[in-house]
């Protein structure tokens, strides 16, 4: 997906503007608040911390956040993390071959009730 960005700077009574594209790969998450500079690339796997100021192109399978926005993580280790620890969970309701199971998601779809009550 490519986006279309303009940053305008209001210094004194001039403003400069900084027109340029951002490119944005697959399977990327763009938290809140978050800004992206103009003439960035973000790659596939990419999460980006709520609030981050992304100012530089995004290399894949990266976690960051900040102001400027810093690699604080790496993708695969947070992919590995969600899916295969399934020790939370029953053995019948583990996850297999990155797939979810339907009784998994409903399991995790009533815990969220529960809490929202």
């Amino acid at each position: 997906m490519n986006l279309g960005n303009v940053l305008s700077i209001k210094h004194k009574t001039q403003i400069n503007e900084f027109i340029g594209c951002i490119e944005i790969s697959n399977n990327v998450f763009i938290g809140a608040n978050s800004i992206i500079y103009p003439n960035v690339t973000i790659g596939s796997n990419v999460v980006i911390a709520a609030g981050s100021v992304v100012t530089k192109s995004i290399v894949a399978n990266t976690i960051v956040g900040g102001n400027p926005a810093k690699k604080v993580g790496s993708f695969d280790l947070l992919e590995r993390k969600r899916l295969y620890d399934g020790s939370v969970y029953p053995d019948n309701l583990k996850t297999k071959n990155k797939y979810v199971s339907r009784e998994l998601k409903d399991l995790l779809w009533e815990k969220h009730a529960e809490r929202s009550k």
